[in-house]
């Protein structure tokens, strides 16, 4: 039996679905409305698949001897994320040590830049110093100095510091930790108090202050779930799979690893030969949506524009533009439910590539 229920309305005050039965392929209700007030879906059966898609908050209760849950949420996959203010400052500060910006989630992933708005009156280049911690009153987890030129009189954004700092946290709180006097920044005050604008120590300053953040390859919101799970049986199996001299002519798209059920990639090689970096590109795809569709030249801003640093999550290898070869690898977990796919596109009008792909997965058997 097979059983496809859509609604669209302005509100449902109750909606209950009851179903006993031996085998039920599949239940998929798709529901477009303002308000839902209950959704009840009741299933008796030896095997089933239920699909529901929310967007918003859902609480899901299951009580069953095999049950697959599969949760998709609203947001995508980005390559990458600008956090950057839709403000304009009315005031400034000179050297505002302690004084930071609260970000309370949307920030896991990879760190890849970072950038903020002053001005320098010294005369002289000048560095400034920057924490990152979870909260403003934890501790610091990473630093990093970003310079500022002496010709940068007047309000700009420094130039961009590469980070390439693995993020496991949706929060984050930015702050400076130490700076010259002679370099002021800019904020708006926020008398709303919704900013984010602290201090390291916990208090609300309401000064926020213009920034940039560039997150490479954030993963979708996480739902929280709660509740008891007796038993979980998850037969994992390893898996290498390579291709190894794929041509792709001019105009053409390839695709070069396509691995099927739910699982991670755990490392990925990337390596293309006698295509300039800018006809090259490398899809990758998650679930059959694209995760990350840049050229070559872009996979080398996100290991930091720095052959080699092995340990890194986005690592360049080989960057050579004389003789037209590129290697990347990818050490950050991939993970995917349905799908993995990686391919290789030319937009050349006249050259051909050639290409290899190496890919280590953990799969669900």
């Amino acid at each position: 039996m097979r059983t496809l229920t859509e609604i669209v309305a302005q509100t449902i005050e109750k909606l209950k679905v009851d179903i006993v039965a031996q085998t039920l392929s599949q239940l998929a209700v798709d529901i477009v409305a303002q308000t839902l007030s209950q959704l009840n879906v009741n299933i008796a059966a030896q095997t089933a698949t239920l699909d529901v898609q929310v967007l918003g908050t859902a609480s899901v209760s299951i009580d069953a001897q095999n049950v697959i849950l599969d949760v998709e949420q609203k947001d995508d996959l980005y390559t990458y994320k600008r956090m950057e203010p839709d403000i304009v400052t009315d005031s400034e500060i000179e050297a505002p040590v302690g004084y930071g910006v609260y970000i309370d989630k949307g920030c896991r992933g990879i760190l890849s830049a970072f950038k903020i708005y002053v001005k320098n009156l010294t005369g002289s280049d000048q560095t400034v110093t920057i924490a990152l911690r979870r909260t403003p009153s934890g501790a610091d987890l990473y630093e990093f100095d970003i310079p500022i030129p002496a010709s940068q009189t007047d309000y700009d954004y420094a130039p961009k510091w590469y980070l390439n700092i693995e993020w496991n946290y949706d929060s984050l709180f930015w702050y400076v930790k130490n700076c010259p006097s002679g370099v002021w920044f800019a904020y708006k005050y926020d008398a709303s108090a919704m900013r984010g604008g602290y201090k390291a120590d916990g208090v609300n300053t309401r000064y926020y202050f213009p920034f940039v953040l560039y997150i490479n390859a954030r993963a979708k919101n996480t739902l929280p779930i709660s509740g008891t799970v007796n038993t979980i049986a998850i037969p994992n199996k390893a898996s290498f799979k390579k291709v190894a001299g794929e041509d792709v002519d001019p105009g053409e798209t390839v695709t070069l690893i396509d691995a099927k059920g739910t699982g991670s990639c755990d490392y990925l090689v990337l390596h293309s030969y006698d295509l300039p970096h800018n006809y090259g590109y490398w899809i990758i795809e998650v679930d059959g949506k694209e995760f990350i569709n840049e050229n070559i030249s872009t996979y080398y801003t996100f290991s930091g524009y720095v052959v080699g640093g092995h340990g890194n999550k986005f690592v360049c290898t080989v960057y050579d533009d004389t003789n037209y070869q590129y290697m990347f690898l990818i050490n950050m977990r991939i993970q995917f439910q349905r799908r993995f796919t990686v391919k290789f596109k030319n937009t050349s009008p006249s050259i051909k590539a050639l290409v290899y792909a190496f890919a280590f997965l953990s799969t669900i058997a």
